[in-house]
């Protein structure tokens, strides 16, 4: 991080603290869309994950053999997902930072997967707006700068 010209002129620094707010409010709706579904994605599925496992755990209390047979698949599917909603979230902080350019980016990527993303589908919309927010120069170039 360089640091502050101290013979700038006062326009300057404005047009500076304008800029870097604009690309803050370009950018912070993208990451509050993806840090809400994760955390709406991560609350669904513990409530799925108990489910399965206080489901099974009354069908094996009424001695059925194998009631927990068919049901590890969807559970490890479940933490998968609970897993990759955590890397999301990992991002999304990133890009609110301005941290990582490169992590800001695979996580609007990652967003797009139709199967892993939060809520499914309404994942890809937050995941295709922060591609197009972050591919601007004026938003790369603030990754930059910090």
């Amino acid at each position: 991080m360089s640091a502050p010209n101290p013979y700038a002129s006062p326009a300057e620094i404005v047009d500076a603290e304008v800029a870097k707010l604009r690309q803050r409010d370009e950018l912070l709706p993208v990451a509050i869309t993806l840090i809400v579904f994760s955390v709406l994605w991560i609350f669904l599925g513990l409530n799925g994950l108990a489910f399965f496992y206080i489901t099974t755990a009354i069908a094996s209390a009424e001695a059925q053999p194998g009631a927990f047979d068919g049901v590890w698949l969807p559970m490890l599917g479940i933490a998968t997902t609970i897993l990759y909603q955590f890397v999301l979230l990992s991002g999304a902080f990133s890009m609110v930072r301005k941290g990582s350019y490169v992590w800001a980016f695979a996580t609007c990527c990652l967003a797009c997967v139709p199967i892993l993303t939060p809520c499914y589908f309404l994942g890809m919309i937050p995941g295709i707006w922060g591609i197009i927010v972050l591919r601007r120069p004026h938003v790369r170039a603030a990754f930059r700068t910090n």
